[in-house]
């Protein structure tokens, strides 16, 4: 059974050292985070942008409520 396991560390070469001395079978999907990553993680760090966000949330869920509630009709 294969699994997922997320690890961030500021060792990743130990970590692959181990991995391999071990004998356990790994595989990288990425190496370097991408840059839209980079811009959501920065984006959600900015309390304006943030407070968008949560905004542009409740308009969407408050929109899907008044179309299931039509639907229903």
């Amino acid at each position: 059974m294969s699994e997922l396991i997320i690890i961030r560390t500021e060792n990743s070469e130990r970590v692959r050292n181990l991995l391999n001395k071990e004998q356990i079978n790994y595989e990288i999907f990425y190496e370097k985070e991408d840059k839209l990553a980079q811009e959501y993680r920065e984006a959600w760090q900015n309390p304006q942008r943030l407070a968008e966000a949560q905004q542009w949330e409740q308009a969407t869920m408050t929109d899907w409520a008044e179309r299931t509630r039509k639907q229903k009709k």
